[in-house]
């Protein structure tokens, strides 16, 4: 299914420059299926022959084991059928998913160098405790009384890791039941908001997803509740998905858009202000998308301010335990010279 998400990912834009080229849809679906590197064109095309119009046809895709379009994607490619731009439709959809896959790639990234550097260190110092350490413990039992504390409290470690590892694999597993449990989803999110700094990140993360949705939307001929509808359920976290439906609710009643988000909580000032004056200069469309944008940057920056506390911090945890190491084998030896000497 990841396989076919990353296909849909690549599809529109692919479409778009054919389209744009003046080829038909049967005939650009035609030439990315002859290609051979997205096979569900080839799906789509046979959709389309047998009389599905394409929304239809991308909304049947994978429908029995989770979908492979988004419902966003749907209904930017239904508007742009019905208006007879379905190139316009493409194009934008195409351009929505890049900056919204820029965002998850900057989260990937930012996450992937202290994972890295964890696993590095933690097979470093597996190994100095699992096969290094033992082959010092007869040394520090002729010791005895006379050795020094870093040798005893390297010994400890090796004693003690089997028991350290299995209580870190019960908090994983823990922490992983919390995060799967269906029923204690909303607490989950909750909680993910009010973490300082990374319930920010968190927040900006759905805001900005939010905002580049219904600009995307608006932008293709969508009416703003049906765009608000539709970009809340694309949401990942409970909290921003009541806030959004929070929101999408006040418009249907008639009141003003920038006056639900703003009771909503979820969004920052500066969204609320962008909208306010896009809603009423009748440029919403381009208001939201210079907000998605902004949030971009902000979470750019962001993830720069997390990096630059978790690097130095896990550096010098995991450093000091492998220095611990090297010095309680180190003192182990000198030690011993001296009570050769004696």
């Amino acid at each position: 299914m990841s396989r076919a998400r990353e296909q849909a990912r690549q599809l529109p834009r692919q479409l778009a420059i054919l389209l744009g080229a003046g080829l038909t849809l049967e005939e650009a679906l035609d030439v990315v299926a002859r290609d051979g590197a997205l096979p569900i064109a080839s799906r789509l095309l046979d959709r389309l022959r047998r009389g599905e119009a394409l929304s239809d046809a991308m909304g049947g895709e994978g429908s029995g084991g989770g979908q492979v379009f988004d419902p966003l994607s749907v209904a930017l490619v239904r508007a742009g059928e019905a208006s007879g731009d379905l190139a316009g439709a493409m194009s934008r959809l195409g351009e929505h998913l890049q900056a919204r896959d820029k965002v998850l790639q900057s989260l990937r990234t930012a996450a992937l160098y202290p994972l890295l550097v964890v696993g590095v260190a933690v097979i470093v110092i597996a190994i100095l405790l699992g096969f290094v350490v033992p082959r010092f413990q007869p040394l520090i039992a002729q010791l005895g009384g006379d050795a020094p504390l870093a040798s005893r409290m390297v010994m400890g470690l090796a004693a003690g890791w089997p028991i350290g590892v299995s209580v870190m694999v019960g908090m994983v597993l823990i922490i992983a039941a919390i995060v799967l449990a269906p029923g204690l989803r909303r607490w989950r999110d909750g909680a993910v908001f009010a973490l300082p700094l990374f319930g920010t990140l968190a927040r900006r993360v759905e805001c900005e997803r939010w905002a580049r949705g219904v600009a995307t939307l608006t932008a293709g001929g969508i009416e703003l509740s049906e765009a608000l509808s539709i970009t809340g359920g694309a949401l990942s976290n409970s909290r921003a998905v009541t806030a959004a439906d929070h929101v999408a609710s006040g418009v249907r009643e008639g009141r003003a858009l920038a006056t639900v988000m703003a009771e909503s909580g979820l969004f920052p000032g500066l969204v609320v202000r962008l909208a306010k004056a896009g809603d009423e200069a009748a440029r919403l469309s381009d208001a939201l998308s210079s907000a998605a944008d902004l949030l971009g940057e902000e979470i750019d920056r962001t993830l720069r301010r997390v990096i630059a506390l978790i690097e130095p911090a896990t550096i010098i945890v995991l450093g000091g335990l492998v220095a611990l190491i090297v010095v309680g084998l180190l003192s182990t030896v000198t030690a011993l010279n001296d009570l050769m000497v004696r």
